[in-house]
């Protein structure tokens, strides 16, 4: 389903792990630069909420229907540290042209899985470029205009694995070796969803 930025799905609804969305928003206040953005930007990769301020990012536990990108001011995002409600659960939706966090909402964008790909592309490392490849399929990325960012990453990422072998050989640290690692390193930290 396709909406007009500002036109926000009712069909976009989950349910968060509380502790988890508090260490989240936590970690964005700390790490995230209001230099770079004042807008904190919500999506759902299939297994997790995630939290998007420039270049860093963030994750909370949770389940539910979510099919864009919502984005609303940092301040609101911040603010929710200290109102989230003491449930082990908090549901979040949109509705109209609001965000509902729990008992709290604000105004804000919206843009569709696609759009999400472009956004998160304009500020994300080096690490986030070479997840995309595992959260979303070939076709969306090159629907999404960031396929060329994403090998450019992957050349760089074949680059520096080339030096690390030649230093590591000595202790018999092959390129595999090391492939595997950063693979496995990036499924935990940014979880497939299911392509």
């Amino acid at each position: 389903m396709t909406t007009e930025p500002g036109q926000l799905s009712i069909f976009s609804n989950l349910e968060v792990n509380a502790a988890s969305l508090l260490d989240a928003l936590k970690y964005l206040k700390r790490f995230g630069s209001k230099k770079q953005t004042s807008e904190v930007a919500w999506a759902f990769d299939g297994s997790g909420l995630l939290l998007q301020m420039g270049a860093t990012q963030a994750q909370a536990e949770a389940s539910g229907e979510w099919s864009g990108l919502a984005r609303c001011s940092a301040d609101f995002a911040f603010a929710l540290i200290g109102v989230l409600p003491e449930e082990d659960v908090v549901t979040i939706w949109v509705e109209g042209d609001k965000l509902h966090v729990g008992n709290s909402s604000i105004v804000c964008s919206w843009e569709d899985r696609s759009s999400l790909l472009a956004y998160a592309s304009q500020d994300i490392d080096l690490e986030g470029l070479l997840a995309l490849r595992l959260r979303y399929s070939q076709e969306e990325l090159e629907r999404s205009h960031v396929i060329n960012r994403v090998e450019e990453a992957e050349r760089k990422r074949n680059n520096m694995l080339t030096r690390a072998v030649k230093a590591l050989q000595p202790l018999g640290i092959t390129r595999k070796d090391l492939l595997t690692f950063i693979e496995e390193r990036l499924k935990r930290k940014y979880p497939q969803t299911g392509k």
